[in-house]
């Protein structure tokens, strides 16, 4: 006798075997764990960059069999250059043979040579790696949020992927490194003429950041909601140079009760100014008052990896992939972020590093 089998129970079969996960942004804890690995500032530029024997390449390898992530976040510049939209196509077939979802937020050189819709479709088109643009309704692109959930479905933790945008004005070949005269830390020395009058300007940079809208967008998703958050985007906000003067001058001192306060994780080397928004649109105040997000990671500076709790929320700079572009050899600083988050929806991160060896 021929069986016959309802066509409703083959969907399920016929996604599957397409390989691609459907379009879900929501995952079940498996046990007490879940894992993430980030990546970030890869900088691909050509397509040998992604040979078997290269720095990157074995770095990625490393990270995830040392980590074994339930899923991959990639905080920006991960491809750049003329060749963008084709290598991003290269690098997600790469990313594919981990069969492990990975999902994106650009930085501000992803899209200087290829628009996000056009990346979007590579992206897409591939097995595990997702982005979407997400319902703000401004010009950023990548703005959503990931879903961790308990065995019983009830969200436990949320990961908010956010668009930092690239550039405003003045452009970076207008500015100049200055070291602060107090703490030796590195500024942004500029000169504004926005007004018509000429001034000098230090501390911010023609990055750009996320806005108004966004900043909307995100109350909603964090307002009606008692579970813990981790914010991912590329560009840092200005409080990561607060964060930053605040360790230096307590090292200084030994300042022990603020150190313990800042409680860094890592290394925390320091090697090159903090590259924020020109305009502070007030994110990690509205982050503060909320009280949701408890972990910033951005990427962007190749050569800091600091992790400090600054007024509440840790603020870290993910550890750069690859030694592509530019990166701290000598520090070692290549590999990647992890962030674990336990059954109670509260998460730890840690920084690591890959040698090469």
């Amino acid at each position: 006798m021929k069986k016959t089998f309802p066509l409703i129970l083959l969907i399920p079969l016929l996604l599957t075997s397409c390989g691609k996960k459907d379009e879900s942004y929501s995952y079940k804890i498996k046990s007490d764990c879940f894992t993430i690995v980030n990546f970030t500032d890869t900088h691909i530029d050509e397509l040998k960059d992604l040979d078997k024997n290269n720095l990157l390449v074995k770095t990625i390898e490393n990270c995830i069999a040392q980590n074994n992530p339930d899923i991959i976040t990639l905080s920006g510049d991960i491809c750049w250059g003329s060749k963008v939209v084709s290598l991003y196509g290269s690098f997600c077939k790469f990313m594919d043979k981990f069969k492990i979802p990975y999902y994106f937020v650009f930085g501000n050189h992803d899209r200087e040579h290829g628009s996000a819709e056009q990346i979007e479709k590579k992206i897409n088109n591939s097995k595990y790696g997702f982005i979407k643009k997400g319902d703000v309704n401004d010009d950023s692109f990548g703005n959503y949020v990931i879903n961790i959930t308990n065995n019983n479905g009830d969200p436990i933790h949320k990961v908010i992927m956010m668009d930092s945008r690239d550039y405003t004005s003045p452009k970076p070949e207008d500015f100049t490194y200055v070291a602060n005269p107090v703490t030796g830390v590195p500024y942004i020395k500029y000169v504004d003429s926005s007004d018509g009058v000429e001034k000098e300007i230090y501390g911010n940079t023609p990055f750009d950041n996320i806005r108004d809208a966004q900043i909307d967008w995100y109350k909603n998703q964090v307002s009606n909601s008692s579970v813990e958050s981790t914010l991912i985007a590329h560009i840092p906000v200005i409080e990561y140079a607060m964060a930053i003067e605040k360790y230096v001058l307590a090292k200084a001192s030994s300042d022990q009760d603020t150190l313990a306060e800042l409680d860094p994780i890592g290394p925390c080397h320091i090697g090159e100014p903090v590259s924020s928004s020109v305009k502070n649109h007030g994110f990690f105040e509205v982050m503060k008052e909320l009280g949701s997000t408890k972990n910033m990671i951005c990427g962007h500076e190749h050569i800091n990896d600091f992790s400090l709790k600054y007024e509440g929320i840790r603020l870290t700079y993910a550890v750069k992939t690859g030694s592509d572009c530019y990166w701290d050899e000598q520090h070692n600083i290549n590999g990647c972020t992890t962030i674990k988050i336990d059954a109670t929806g509260a998460a730890s991160i840690s920084q690591y590093y890959y040698s090469g060896n």
